[in-house]
Formats: C-alpha cells, structure tokens, sequence
C-alpha cells in the first residue's frame, strides 16, 4: 500500500510540474530589455540605440513613434506606435489635434496594424488632416477607446506639437 501512495504521490508532483512548466512557458509577460538586447534580421547595434532614444516612453499605455514631442507637424500629419490591446475597441481608437487651448482643430481614428484582440502593443497608424494654424504650438492627443462610457476607463496620451 505504501509503494501504491508513494507512486501515486510523485506522479502528482510530476504533472503539476510539468503542467507549471507548460503554463509558464506559454504565458505572456514582458520584460524591458537593453538595446544590446534588441534584435532584428537587420538591426546592428547603432540602428537599435537610435530606435530606442527616438521612441517616446511608454504611457498610459501607448508608445507614440511618430511625430515625437515637440516636433513641428504640417499638413497630413502621419501619426504611428504601438498600444496596449485594451486600447482599441474593433481595432481603432481616437485622435484629436488641439491648439494651446483646448479648441479641437482636426480628428482622426488610429488603426490597429495586427491583431487588436491580445494585451500586448499593437502598432498603429493615422492621418490626421488640418488647416494651417496661426497657434504656435498645440497637441496631439491620443485617447483609448472607452465603449462602456465609464469615466474609470477613460485614458489618454497627450503629446506637444507645434505648426
């Protein structure tokens, strides 16, 4: 009886372990990795460092590649990064244009590029059209979608332009 519970306790052990291996194994999770970490077919060490200085800082969910903070933008705008799936609702979310102020200028829907349905980044891509500003500056706000209406959900990311 003995040999019986002894077998039948290091089999439970032996599948535990091996299902935890599994579950681990196959989990997402994500780590912040150093640009000598980078890798790509084509990257070289320099291209990666460049990458990464010229990223904006992931916030709120959101890794805006293009147009950096500061940058002086015209007229279509292309707007590119990544979100977090939880930012898109059917793949797409908002962008608006303001001035200085607040008052809306132009807005434009950022579209999912890959499978939206995940929570890692998804890149994303928008055009936003507008008339030229006699503002100086204003920005550029990115804001999760938000189906449920719940102001908990709510988010955005805003980023310094100037015209």
């Amino acid at each position: 009886m003995k040999v019986i519970i002894t077998i039948l306790g290091a089999l439970i052990i032996g599948a535990v372990g091996f299902f935890g291996g599994v579950y681990y194994k196959n989990s997402t999770y994500s780590a912040v990795k150093c640009p000598s970490q980078l890798t790509s077919t084509s990257a070289t060490p320099e291209t990666a460092v460049s990458a990464v200085k010229t990223a904006v800082p992931s916030s709120n969910g959101i890794k805006l590649t293009s147009p950096v903070a500061g940058a002086t933008v015209s007229s279509p705008l292309e707007i590119s990064g990544e979100a977090l799936g939880s930012w898109y609702f059917e793949g797409e979310f908002t962008v608006t244009m303001t001035d200085a102020n607040g008052a809306e200028i132009a807005t434009a829907v950022a579209t999912a590029q890959g499978e939206w349905m995940t929570e890692s980044y998804v890149p994303f891509t928008a055009t936003i059209a507008f008339t030229k500003q006699s503002a100086q500056s204003g920005y550029l706000v990115l804001k999760k979608s938000n189906p449920s209406g719940q102001v908990a959900n709510d988010q955005e990311y805003k980023v310094k332009i100037n015209f």
